[in-house]
Parts: C-alpha cells; structure tokens; sequence
C-alpha cells in the first residue's frame, strides 16, 4: 500500500503555513531568494543563535574551507552565497548553519497503520529554540520541468528536505538518534562535507524527490549515494 504522507502543518495547519513554490530548473543562486526575503528577519535571528552554539573551529573550518565547498557543492554553495547577502551575514556562516544538522541532530519519523488501513509516515520534529524555528516552517511545492511532482515540510534558510513526498509514488524521511558530542566523530562529519561524490543527506532526498519516478527508483538513488551522516532514512510506497 502506498504511504499516505503526514506532517502536522500539511493536514492540521497548512492554511497558517506559507507556501513557497521551488523551481528547480531554476538556478540554486536565485532558486531560494523569495524565501529567503520573506523570512529575512527569522532567518537572521536563526542563523545568528547557531552560530553562537558551535564552537569557533568548527566556524574557521568552514571559512578556511569556502572555496572547497564551492567545488564539490556547488548548489548549496550558491544558494548560501546568496542568503549571507540577504541577511548581511559571510557566506562561510550561511554555509555552516546551513550544515548544522548533518553533525547535531535528533529528528526521527513515525511509521504507523490506522484502523481503516491507512499507513501513515509522519515527522517528529526534535529541533531546539521551537519558538524561533516555529516561525520559519513553510510548505515547499517542489517543481521540476514546468510541473509540481513532489511537496515537502521544510524550514527556511535551509536547502534539500528531510521529509518528502513525490506524488502518487513514495514518502521519505531522514531520521537519526546519534548524538555526535566527540570532537573527533564532528570533525570527521565535516570533513565528509567536502569530499567528492558524498551528498548531505537532505540533499539526495531532495534528488529522490527531483528524479524518481517510483518507490524502486528512489530506495535504489537512495541505498547507492554516499552521504555525509550517520542516519537511516525511511522510505514508504508500493513494492
């Protein structure tokens, strides 16, 4: 049975959520910037607080690192770029936060069966500071040659989605319950940051979302792409 996606906001609340349309085959240097202007002053609030909860070498790695990261990630490079000049903040910064999640992080998925047979696939959302972070959840209509294929929650100033639907195919959800306290086990996270051919893994299930027209497709995109974390994603749809 296919999974039918739950996310609070989508079937509780969704008409208190701003909805943004993402066209992809539009460039990642203009893709976000509607968004990112929307929420100009959340987003600054948001990124300001992280980066006074990271640890200065984790910042001077990524500013050290800028023009690396600009090579083997070109999409969230650009899309950074241009945050940091909308919020007035350096794009190493933009690029951290950005990258937060991928080495602190807690968000797990619920897989449950209603009594009509309904199969539900629902995030839980295990971010912190839910008051700043509340006001930058909006509803992302993800489009890819002039149509809409797929929709997700997202959060702005970030990109790539950890929680997805592509219609009438599959549901997907990154999940992760390590908790990455050791310098060294951070480091070694970043470090695969700037590796070629890993993706952060908001990313590839932004690619999966993008490009997978089945629940085959996607759980082989997603099981042959080498990511950035340690985490399991969960993918839901007819075998």
């Amino acid at each position: 049975m296919l999974c039918k996606f739950l996310a609070i906001y989508l079937s509780l609340v969704a008409a208190s959520v701003p909805t943004f349309t993402l066209d992809f085959d539009e460039p990642a240097s203009t893709r976000y910037n509607q968004l990112f202007l929307h929420f100009n002053s959340s987003i600054l609030e948001m990124e300001t607080m992280f980066l006074h909860s990271v640890a200065p070498k984790y910042r001077e790695v990524f500013q050290q690192r800028q023009e690396w990261f600009q090579r083997t990630n070109p999409e969230a490079f650009d899309a950074m770029r241009s945050l940091a000049s909308i919020i007035g903040m350096q794009t190493h910064e933009t690029l951290l936060v950005n990258s937060i999640v991928d080495f602190s992080s807690w968000c797990t998925s619920i897989v449950a069966r209603m009594e009509n047979g309904t199969v539900i696939h629902a995030r839980n959302l295990d971010f912190d500071f839910p008051s700043l972070m509340t006001k930058l959840v909006y509803r992302a209509l993800i489009k890819k040659g002039g149509r809409i294929v797929a929709e997700a929650p997202a959060i702005a100033g970030y990109i790539g989605f950890y929680t997805g639907l592509r219609y009438d195919t599959f549901t997907v959800s990154y999940n992760v319950r390590i908790q990455r306290k050791n310098v060294s086990d951070i480091m070694e996270n970043i470090d695969r940051e700037f590796e070629e051919g890993v993706m952060p893994t908001q990313q590839v299930i932004q690619k999966a979302l993008l490009e997978a027209d089945s629940y085959q497709d996607a759980v082989k995109l997603l099981s042959n792409q080498s990511i950035n974390t340690p985490c399991y994603i969960i993918v839901g749809g007819k075998a």
